[in-house]
C-alpha cells in the first residue's frame, strides 16, 4: 500500500497523488449547467475509528471526515504527475460513481469503472452519459434519497471511498524527465451523496489502456460526510460555517465554468446512474430565485492532451477562484 496522509487540507497517496474535496453550490434538479466554480476546500480532519456500518473490506483503511451542509455540493479536485499516472475507482456507499455498479474489488474494463488521474482532473458527480454527471450533493441516510439506498440492500454505509491504483513497473518513468512547477500538495443520520443537477462535465476513458494498471495491490480510502453535530462529536474539531447559499452566484457575479475537452474521449455513461431521483432543495434554498442555466456567464477553460508534461495546477487554481 501507499503512504496516505494529510497535508494542506488535501489526502496525499503516496508521493504523487493528492485528493481535495471542493465546496460548491448545488445546481437545480432542472435544466443542464456548465461546471460550478469552487469555493473553497472542505477541511479534513484524520480518524482513527471506522463507523460499524463500514463493511469489513473498508475498516482497515485511512480514515478521514469532511464537513457537509445540506444546501453545499462537493466536486474532488486531483493533483497527479502527468509523467506517472494513476487509476482510482470512486464510491458513493458502496456504488461505482463512474459505472453504477456495486462496488467491486479490482479494476474492470467493460464497462470502465474507473477515472485515471490526473487526465482527469476533477470529478462532480454521478456518470450519468451523454456526457454528463449528476452532482455531488448531501443527504442524510435513512430517506431514501441517497444513490446507494436506491440501487442497493442492506445497512448504508454513506461516505466516499477511493481505491488507488499504480501502473506496472516500466510502464512509466521513474522520474520526471524534466523538471516542471510542483503542484500545491447530536447523533443524526450520517450522511451520503445524493445525485443532484446534470452538469456537463465527461468522464474520460483510458487513454492508457486496461493493461498499464497493476490490478494485484491497491490503496483504499475512506471519507466519511458529516453535518455540523456529527462532525463536532466526531472529531473534536469545529466545522467553519458555509460561505454560500443560494443567492450566492447572483450576489458576487462568480462565473460558472466550461471546459474545451473536445479532444477526449469520453467513458459512455450508467443508465442505472441516470435514472435516480435527485437530491430535493434543502427548505432554506426553495424560496430563492432560480437560476437560468442559458443566462449564466460562461469562463471557457481549455483542457490540453493527456500527452502534456507541464502542470495542471493553472487549470485548477482557475476553477478554485473563479
Amino acid at each position: 500500500m501507499l503512504r496516505v496522509r494529510l497535508s494542506g487540507g488535501r489526502i496525499h497517496v503516496g508521493a504523487r497523488l493528492s485528493v481535495s474535496f471542493q465546496r460548491t453550490l448545488r445546481v437545480p434538479s432542472e435544466g443542464e449547467f456548465p461546471l460550478p466554480p469552487g469555493l473553497g476546500a472542505f477541511p479534513i480532519v484524520r480518524v482513527r475509528t471506522a463507523p460499524v456500518r463500514l463493511p469489513p473490506r473498508w475498516r482497515s483503511a485511512p480514515q478521514f471526515a469532511v464537513p457537509l451542509h445540506q444546501h453545499e455540493a462537493l466536486w474532488l479536485g486531483f493533483n497527479a504527475a502527468d509523467w506517472k499516472p494513476n487509476a482510482i475507482k470512486v464510491s458513493a456507499g458502496g456504488v461505482n460513481a463512474v459505472s453504477g455498479g456495486v462496488w467491486e474489488p479490482g479494476l474492470h474494463r467493460n464497462p470502465q469503472d474507473y477515472i485515471v488521474v490526473p487526465d482527469q482532473p476533477w470529478l462532480d458527480g454521478f456518470n450519468a452519459g451523454d456526457e454528463h454527471i449528476r452532482q455531488f450533493v448531501a443527504s442524510p441516510l435513512g430517506e431514501g434519497i441517497t444513490a446507494e439506498e436506491q440501487l442497493m440492500r442492506g445497512v448504508p454505509v454513506g461516505g466516499i471511498q477511493l481505491e488507488i491504483y499504480e501502473a506496472k513497473p516500466g510502464r512509466f518513468p521513474t522520474r520526471p524527465r524534466k523538471a516542471h512547477p510542483d503542484v500545491d500538495v447530536a447523533r443524526l443520520p450520517p450522511m451520503g451523496l445524493a445525485p443532484g443537477g446534470r452538469i456537463r462535465q465527461k468522464v474520460y476513458a483510458d487513454p492508457y489502456g486496461f493493461d498499464v494498471w497493476d490490478r494485484r495491490r491497491s490503496t483504499q480510502v475512506v471519507i466519511h460526510l458529516f453535518n455540523v453535530e456529527q462532525f463536532r462529536a466526531e472529531t473534536g474539531h469545529e466545522a467553519p460555517p458555509s460561505p454560500i447559499s443560494a443567492e450566492t452566484y447572483a450576489q458576487y457575479g462568480l462565473p460558472w465554468f466550461d471546459v474545451y475537452d473536445e479532444h477526449m474521449i469520453a467513458v459512455s455513461g450508467s443508465r442505472v446512474l441516470s435514472r435516480l431521483k435527485g437530491a430535493p432543495l434543502a427548505p432554506s434554498d426553495r424560496e430563492s430565485r432560480p437560476l437560468d442555466p442559458p443566462a449564466l456567464p460562461v469562463h471557457r477553460l481549455r483542457l490540453n492532451a493527456p500527452t502534456r508534461s507541464r502542470s495542471r495546477s493553472d487549470k485548477r487554481k482557475d476553477r478554485s477562484h473563479g
